[in-house]
């Protein structure tokens, strides 16, 4: 017996500790709380919640007729025992008819333990019904479905809630009225033949019929309904059957669709039962076997003929679909011979899956036939081209109509690296483009596959080490006799080395327009910079012979002609130095380095302008070029950051370095006064070039030796500015020059 929870009304502690120790003896489980006024009683009602309560009769101020008076007021269903001194039969019978379940004079508490007991076990048993009669109510009132119950007449003896959602009515409307006033006219007789077949105890388990709304609406139901004899009481419960119905209309529809495309499939396709009846197939069965099966004699298969793969007649209770029904497994993978009527043979693929039920037993199968008599015969060609192609030194792939890989011969394995078994099956632009694959070409090729046209491109792929190559690829379309089209084969030439002399040649043509182009900028320097300082010299020289006093005059003059003179020859020197990478080898350049070596150059200019410049080299901090040449261009390009700058703005420059495959990218931006492309683009970066009038300083060289050095190093240079906003100026270094 599980431990219980006493309340003890009593003002005498002695009669108190003989009644433990007598519940005690009899090994009850319990815990105890002595109360003897009516505030302690009323108050361990509610916080102490006891399951029993023990009560002598008469206390100084209480006493258990009160206490019986309390514990109805609080509406607490408890058990009360009385145990007091001697009483009258009458009194008694007034404290039992008031609600005691027992008493126990003092004087023989004996009988004590068992009236506990018993009290208790009644108690438990009360609170079980008490909880299953309100789970019921719970589910009766809650329930989506309908419960409800009546006679045999088939009126209403009670009606749950769910009825005004399933009928539109309340359930006290319909409590008396007949049920079969709810149900449809041509259901009602169908309805009562059930009733009277679940009366007479013809077992039932569900029946299904229309009833109407209060709307005017109908609604199908699916019933479940018992007999109860001895209450002359039919017991039912309704479910609202619309998403039944709904389901069965759609598995009806389902079965026919399925019929509808089964009929419709262009492979062959037919389904037998467990004992191999032929129950369903398609005319395309009926193209290929070339006739009609009979329904009542042919088994497992329609054809005329089987045969296995050697010509041999196989007998047709050993056919694939034979074997999936009465082994209960998919058969795949076994190719058959079909000879037909008329004598002609086909090579079919079986693809036949059994059926099982909801306890897994075989109930039949359905079979896809795939004829494969014009596929063999391409594999056989195909295995007489691939001798062929087996031996020639350029790259042959053969695949089918999705542009799946078929067969490579060896110069494919050679080029590309992968195996023929790494490569059946797979689409060759999945294994061989890449990152830097022509995605125009990849295009043109996808859209002249999916027409069905022979095409030739260029292509750079990659190999399974991930190295570039490039391929002269001719696809041209495989057809079988029909003109149907069965797939692919490119022959594909390894053109890496053509493509590399391309590059090379295409440097070379812009290095020598470079050239040309610096040339003719030579051209001016001698006929207008060289020459104006020569013919200056020449006549200051003659002035020397015709007018003594002003010698010195001429004299200071001279020697700022020279000086210009010199200058003009060591510019030229700067332009043709910089086209020779010869001067000084590659080496490792470290960024940051350079960087610090500029900014300790132009210390005065940064401090005299409050400049702020800021470099970030994390994405390429070491780069492979020529030093001189990074710290030159470095150099320029902050420099003119600096003079260029807007007047009443802080000069805000940001100098960075990066890095892709193929190049390295140093870049200078600047907040200064920009250059107006639209007029000077063509001429930015020519000799002598001022956008910004005299009076701010330079002779117009530091673009063109930056482009010179950066074309020397297989570079360029590239700018976005804008007037007012500040200029970028974009250095590429190409990694590849050596």
């Amino acid at each position: 017996m599980r431990k219980i929870k006493i309340l003890h009304l009593e003002d005498v502690k002695s009669d108190a500790d003989q009644i433990n120790r007598i519940l005690k003896k009899s090994n009850i489980e319990f815990e105890s709380k002595l109360v003897d006024t009516r505030k302690e009683f009323v108050e361990a009602l509610t916080s102490y919640q006891p399951e029993i309560i023990l009560s002598d009769h008469s206390l100084p101020t209480f006493n258990s007729l009160e206490a019986m008076d309390e514990l109805l007021k609080h509406q607490k269903k408890i058990p009360f025992i009385l145990v007091t001194g001697a009483v009258s039969e009458e009194f008694a019978a007034i404290a039992m008819k008031k609600g005691a379940d027992d008493y126990i004079l003092k004087d023989r508490l004996q009988r004590l333990p068992s009236a506990v007991i018993s009290a208790i076990k009644n108690y438990d048993a009360e609170q079980q019904q008490q909880y299953a009669i309100k789970q019921l109510k719970n589910i009766s009132e809650y329930s989506e479905d309908v419960i409800c119950s009546f006679d045999g007449e088939g009126k209403f003896k009670y009606v749950s809630a769910a009825a005004e959602r399933i009928w539109g009515y309340k359930p006290e409307v319909l409590i008396g009225t007949s049920f079969y006033n709810l149900v449809c006219n041509e259901d009602i007789e169908a309805t009562k033949t059930v009733a009277r077949q679940i009366i007479a105890g013809t077992s039932v388990s569900t029946y299904e019929n229309r009833c109407i709304r209060k709307d005017g609406t109908i609604i199908p139901i699916i019933w479940s309904s018992k007999w109860e004899e001895k209450e002359k009481t039919m017991f039912t419960i309704g479910k609202d059957a619309t998403e039944h119905v709904l389901a069965r209309k759609k598995l009806e529809e389902s079965k026919r669709q399925y019929v509808h495309l089964v009929e419709n499939l262009p492979k062959a396709t037919y389904t037998c039962d467990a004992e191999g009846r032929i129950i369903l197939y398609n005319p395309a069965c009926v193209n290929l076997w070339g006739r009609h099966p009979d329904l009542n004699k042919d088994l497992w298969c329609g054809s005329w003929k089987i045969l296995d793969q050697k010509n041999n007649p196989m007998p047709v209770g050993d056919c694939p679909m034979a074997r999936a029904i009465k082994e209960g497994r998919a058969i795949r993978g076994e190719e058959i011979i079909i000879q037909r009527p008329d004598g002609s043979k086909r090579i079919v693929l079986p693809y036949p899956s059994p059926q099982f039920d909801e306890s897994g037993v075989v109930t039949g199968a359905i079979n896809v036939l795939v004829d494969i008599t014009d596929r063999k015969a391409i594999e056989e060609e195909n295995h007489k081209l691939a001798l062929i192609a087996r031996v020639t030194v350029n790259a042959v792939v053969v695949t089918d109509i999705e542009g799946r890989i078929t067969w490579v011969n060896n110069g494919f394995e050679r080029i590309t690296e992968y195996s023929m078994e790494e490569v059946i099956g797979q689409k060759p632009g999945d294994l061989l483009q890449g990152k830097y694959t022509d995605p125009a070409t990849i295009l043109h090729m996808r859209k002249c596959r999916q027409e069905g046209r022979e095409f030739r491109v260029e292509i750079l792929n990659y190999t399974k080490s991930g190295k570039e190559y490039w391929l002269d690829i001719e696809v041209m379309p495989l057809k079988d006799h029909r003109q149907k089209l069965i797939g692919f084969m490119a022959i594909q030439q390894d053109i890496t080395e053509r493509k590399r002399s391309e590059v090379e040649t295409q440097n070379m043509i812009g290095r020598l327009q470079s050239i040309n182009r610096d040339l003719r900028q030579f051209s001016y320097i001698a006929s207008h910079n060289l020459r104006a300082p020569i013919a200056r010299i020449l006549g200051l020289a003659n002035l020397l012979n015709i007018d003594m006093e002003d010698r010195q005059i001429c004299i200071d003059r001279i020697a700022q002609e020279t000086i210009s003179l010199d200058m003009v020859v060591k510019d030229i020197n700067q332009v043709i130095s910089a086209h020779d990478t010869k001067v000084e080898k590659l080496s490792e350049v470290n960024m940051s380095l350079m960087y610090q070596s500029v900014m300790t150059t132009l210390k005065k200019e940064i401090h005299t302008s409050n400049a702020i410049v800021n470099p970030n080299f994390d994405n390429a901090p070491v780069i492979s070029s020529v030093g001189t040449y990074v710290f030159n261009m470095l150099f320029h390009l902050i420099s003119n950051s600096l003079k260029f700058r807007s007047e009443n703005t802080i000069p805000r420059i940001n100098v960075t370095s990066s890095q892709d495959r193929d190049c390295n990218y140093i870049v200078v931006e600047d907040n200064g006064l920009g250059v107006d492309l639209k007029i000077h683009r063509q001429k930015l970066f020519d000799l002598y070039q001022k956008f910004h009038g005299d009076r701010y300083p330079g002779r117009g060289m530091g673009l063109n030796l930056i482009r010179a050095q950066a074309e020397a190093l297989g570079g360029g240079i590239e700018v976005e500015s804008e007037v007012g906003k500040g200029s970028k100026f974009t250095i590429y270094l190409r990694k590849n020059k050596k």
